[in-house]
């Protein structure tokens, strides 16, 4: 045995336990400190290279406000810079941009650049438009928790009003909440209902009527009285406080006279029409949006409410018949999915440290890594917050597959020591330092692999890179904590003991299985290298399984993310258009009636009569929407596409004529492919709307008629707007003296009201409303006999100087690249291999018959899984190449690093195998565990021909020293691929909330090293048998610090 004794890092580690260990106790108390300024949410902060403008106008036609509005923003913002597409959704009251840029674009230079070219453009809006909105496109603004709240005894607008003013600015003031948008119901609102006859008779104006209200409706300073040692304000106070104070305000009528407003007008206190319906359950109720700050903690937000929410109910701050229920909150998805994540790291421990006393038979150092684990997650921790990282599923998930990966070199640096402190000669702290000294440059040089092999990572762009980059930068972290580790801690304190004279009786049966173990596979293996007719056979067989695995890897995508089951469903419902609120209402009773009954349904919302989003209100009588919320997981034997298929078989009981019905799981809110939220989104390109609708029929028919697999097929022209078209007559206007906006205002006035002021109610406001029609009663009959002027006394009426007619148009207009689209939209299934879908949809689209100027394509998301997949494939190459370069730097030599390269291609044996046997699509998961792979599988590569050469060149013959170092290093092989595969097997089996996302990813290692351990055996000893150096000399092919290594 060598009397040296290593030197450097692990020699100063081994004489200085005290230090080092005072080190690793600054390491922990820091870590922690680190741990508790991580941010906990479900996803890495994602950010979408996308600009939206907004911009709301009063109601009119989608093609009016198309030609006045979003034409005239389009022109200016497309030239904006370094934006490489735009689209664009124009209704009825609202202009919808958004420009997309390259992924890699600095969003907050394209805000920039953006807002500029806004401002130019707002010179060309109309002077009804509002101003516009611009902001980023981030997921962190969708809200982290929604709530409906419901009474059975209050109406809906004193609710509301509570809501408001009262309830939702309590939550302001939890740490992270960012605000809070409130929905549905109808506001508290006094209308005031002119009679047009007396208006006529008194000669008064509607403009005269509303200023006399709001004029004499006013609270002003009048200015300061000085007295002689002080000073004081005075003002006049005339505000409304109540309704009898309003029923007799004197309406100036000339020559000093005047009526009270009671005796021209109607007035009625209550609320605006409740044109949307908000239930929870089937109560009716508001809907309270809470939304946090971009990088607050989900879980954090979510409990600070339920606290909040609770401290309120004890000090009695709202009435017992208020309810308060969560229709969807974010929080404890995250927690769910957080704990289960930490519940797979922590089984991933416990089994790998039992692999390790049942290999080593000493609890002590079992304990030793076992400590080593805790001080290289607080590294992790500290570098995580020192990046800006947050705890989510991706930055656990890559501590849990960092487990395995971490212990290979703690394990090895234990397992040499405590090998060599089976030798009787010698104190304890030179053998550990020999022995840290012999296996240092392995350590070092399988750390750099796999480093090398997560480097390409970086450079992946696209949703991909956002989403799995901080998974990597956690693994990467926790690799350098476990090679600091290595080379410290686990030396010093492994110096301190001494070996066990005798083995416990389980440890004697192990290790007698070991050595026989050892002895076969050394048998074998000399068998291998002197047989050439098992060579070849050997190798045909390896040929024979790459040959079956490589088409299996390199067809298309077969599913871009594994679909997360977070038991959120939507249910769109749909009808034709003019369909009243009540028959809608009536329909969407049915529904809750059959979710109430399903003992797998959590909570169910709903919105009757349009969407709601914050405090975006769009009415549309003839759609609704649920919010479903099924029991977690672990509760339910369905999985939620499962219990989809059966909540469509239970509709078809009910009685749809006229009614268009989807059922879809919403997945992970905020992420999405390509230019639309759907699986897939077909565009036609044209100009005349009407042949685009005709065309969007067409292509639905064939989708649903000719592509297996999808579901929810929809466009978007089959939400029809209905109105009515006002035709003036010209000449009669012009005989009667009336102007055309004249009649415009009269109209407006009797449909949407004007304000006239508000009335204050204790210290809040109440709107007052001027109407000329009743709100709930207007009909076509009673728009025709409106008063719109009158000739010598006598009434005028509409129909006596317009045409009212009643037609039918869409109810948006989609543009993209400044031309007319139509989208055509549908939910691919789970099981379905999109690659082979995709080959279907190109044939039905080279076949559809289009006229002349129309063009169809989909949206981007399949562009998006391509250049996933074309990257994922280059960055496979990259790595190979990078892990290369890294190992030839360390031995200054290319023969070694090639012949531990090869052990590389043949891991995708148990890749393919592992999908076939677990019936996994294809995906990006598993392409980045294959680029993991890639620097995983040379580690025990590298420690065979490390010892190889150690042998030789200790003057053993090449052949000699093969089967030695295989024999001595078959343990220590072992115990690292066991703990490494075992490590990873809870997140692989992980059932619990969003473990889908890292399945894919810890069955692609597992089944790869799996399949990869026996074959390095027995082919890297083969290679290195034939293209192995026959002489080495002491110094020769030497990677640093290993002059002094020698087999023992």
């Amino acid at each position: 045995m060598a009397t040296a004794t290593g030197s450097g890092l692990t020699r100063w580690s081994v004489y200085h336990p005290v230090g080092v260990s005072m080190l690793a106790l600054t390491i922990l108390v820091l870590g922690w400190f680190g741990f508790d300024r991580l941010a906990i949410d479900l996803l890495p902060q994602i950010i979408y290279p996308e600009i939206s403008i907004r911009v709301s106008t009063e109601a009119s036609t989608p093609v009016e406000i198309e030609d006045k509005i979003t034409r005239q923003l389009e022109e200016q913002l497309a030239i904006t810079e370094g934006v490489i597409s735009m689209s664009s959704d124009t209704s009825n009251s609202r202009s919808a941009i958004d420009l997309t840029f390259p992924y890699e674009y600095d969003i907050d230079i394209a805000l920039r650049d953006a807002s500029t070219r806004l401002d130019r453009a707002k010179r060309f809006l109309p002077d009804e438009a509002e101003q516009p909105i611009i902001f980023k496109r981030d997921p962190s603004q969708i809200a982290v928790a929604e709530l409906i709240i419901s009474s059975p005894t209050r109406p809906t607008a004193e609710l509301r009003h509570w809501v408001e003013y009262q309830l939702s600015r309590h939550f302001l003031t939890i740490p992270g909440v960012a605000s809070t948008e409130i929905g549905g119901g109808g506001e508290r609102r006094i209308t005031i209902l002119p009679d047009p006859l007396k208006l006529l008779h008194y000669q008064l104006t509607l403009d005269e009527l509303t200023e006399a209200i709001t004029s004499a409706n006013r609270q002003q300073s009048t200015g300061v009285i000085r007295f002689s040692n002080f000073e004081i304000e005075s003002y006049i106070n005339n505000r409304f406080t109540s309704l009898e104070q309003l029923r007799q305000l004197p309406i100036p009528l000339g020559n000093q006279q005047s009526v009270a407003l009671a005796e021209l007008a109607q007035i009625w206190p209550g609320g605006s029409e409740e044109r949307i319906k908000v239930r929870l359950n089937g109560e009716s109720g508001i809907k309270l949006s809470i939304q946090k700050l971009p990088l607050a903690n989900s879980v954090a937000v979510v409990d600070g409410v339920r606290a909040k929410l609770t401290d309120l109910r004890q000090q009695g701050l709202f009435a017992d018949d208020i309810r308060i229920d969560f229709i969807q909150e974010q929080g404890s998805f995250v927690a769910a999915a957080i704990h289960s994540t930490q519940m797979a790291g922590m089984s991933a421990i416990l089994l790998a440290m039992s692999i390790i006393y049942l290999f080593l038979g000493d609890w002590r150092r079992t304990l030793i890594i076992g400590t080593a684990i805790p001080f290289a997650m607080m590294i992790t921790f500290i570098l995580m917050a020192s990046s800006g990282l947050s705890l989510n599923i991706m930055t656990l998930g890559g501590l849990a597959l960092g487990v395995g990966l971490l212990l290979d070199n703690t394990i090895v640096m234990l397992e040499n020591i405590h090998r060599h402190q089976q030798d009787p000669k010698g104190n304890k702290q030179q053998k550990a330092a020999l022995a840290a000294a012999e296996i240092q440059s392995a350590i070092v040089a399988s750390t750099s692999t796999n480093l090398a092999a997560l480097l390409p990572f970086l450079l992946i762009g696209g949703l991909i890179g956002l989403l799995f980059r901080e998974l990597i930068l956690t693994i990467t972290a926790a690799l350098l904590a476990s090679l600091l580790l290595s080379l410290t801690l686990v030396p010093a304190l492994s110096s301190q003991m001494h070996s066990r004279s005798s083995a416990h009786r389980l440890q004697q049966l192990f290790n007698a299985f070991m050595a026989l173990l050892q002895n076969g596979y050394s048998a074998l293996l000399r068998a291998l290298l002197r047989l050439k007719t098992l060579q070849l056979l050997f190798i045909a067989a390896l040929l024979a399984g790459m040959w079956l695995a490589v088409p299996r890897l390199m067809g298309g995508i077969e599913q871009f993310l594994p679909a997360i089951d977070n038991g959120d469903v939507v249910i769109s419902i749909s009808s034709d258009p003019g369909t009243s609120l009540a028959d809608m209402d009536a329909m969407v009773s049915q529904i809750e009636a059959k979710l109430a009954q399903d003992h797998h349904v959590a909570t169910q919302g709903v919105v009757v009569g349009g969407f709601i989003f914050g405090r975006t209100t769009i009415e549309r009588s003839n759609r609704s929407f649920f919010n479903v919320t099924l029991l977690p997981r672990a509760e339910r034997p369905l999985t939620v596409e499962q219990w989809v298929d059966q909540f469509n078989q239970a509709l078809k009981g009910l009685d749809l004529t006229g009614f268009r019905i989807r059922v879809f799981a919403r997945g992970i809110r905020g992420i999405r492919l390509g230019g639309g939220d759907e699986d897939l989104t077909l565009r036609i390109q044209g100009d005349n709307l009407d042949t685009l609708a005709t065309l969007a029929l067409k292509l639905s028919s064939e989708l649903a008629n000719n592509i297996e697999g999808l579901s929810n097929i929809g466009h978007s022209v089959e939400d029809r707007l209905q109105q009515i078209e006002i035709q003036p007559d010209l000449a009669a206007l012009q005989r009667f003296g009336i102007a055309v906006d004249e009649l415009n205002q009269t109209i407006r006035d009797a449909l949407q009201g004007r304000r006239a002021g508000d009335l204050l109610s204790g210290q809040y406001p109440i709107e007052m409303e001027l109407r000329l029609t009743p709100p709930q009663q207007v009909d076509l009959e009673l728009l025709q006999n409106l008063v719109v002027g009158q000739i010598e006394q006598t009434p005028l009426y509409l129909h006596q100087v317009a045409q009212l007619g009643l037609t039918t148009m869409a109810a948006e207009i989609l543009h993209d690249n400044q031309q007319r689209v139509v989208e055509v939209t549908a939910a691919i299934r789970g099981d379905v291999n999109q690659d082979r879908l995709y080959q279907q949809l190109d044939e039905l689209m080279t076949t559809l018959e289009l006229p002349e100027g129309y063009t169809i394509y989909e949206s981007g998301a399949r562009e998006e899984i391509e250049q996933s997949q074309q990257r994922g494939q280059v960055l496979v190459l990259l790595a190979i190449f990078l892990v290369f370069v890294v190992m030839a730097v360390q031995y200054e030599s290319l023969r070694n690093p090639i012949i531990i390269l090869l052990a590389i291609p043949f891991a995708l044996l148990g890749v393919a195998g592992g999908l076939e046997l677990f019936a996994m699509p294809l995906s990006m998961p598993v392409i980045l565990g294959t680029i993991m792979l890639t620097g995983i599988v040379v580690n025990n590569a590298i420690l065979l021909v490390e010892y190889f050469e150690i042998g030789h060149r200790q003057g053993l013959s090449k052949q000699e020293a093969i089967l030695e170092a295989a024999r001595l290093r078959l343990r220590p092989i072992l115990m690292t691929t066991l703990t490494t595969v075992l490590g990873m097997l809870p997140l692989a089996l992980n059932q619990g909330s969003g473990a889908e996302m890292l399945q894919p990813l810890a069955t692609t290692l597992i089944s790869g090293l799996t399949t990869s351990l026996p074959v390095t055996l027995m082919l890297i000893p083969l290679i290195y048998h034939y293209l192995g150096r026959e002489h080495l000399t002491a110094t020769s092919d030497l990677a640093p610090g290993r002059g002094d290594a020698r087999l023992s």
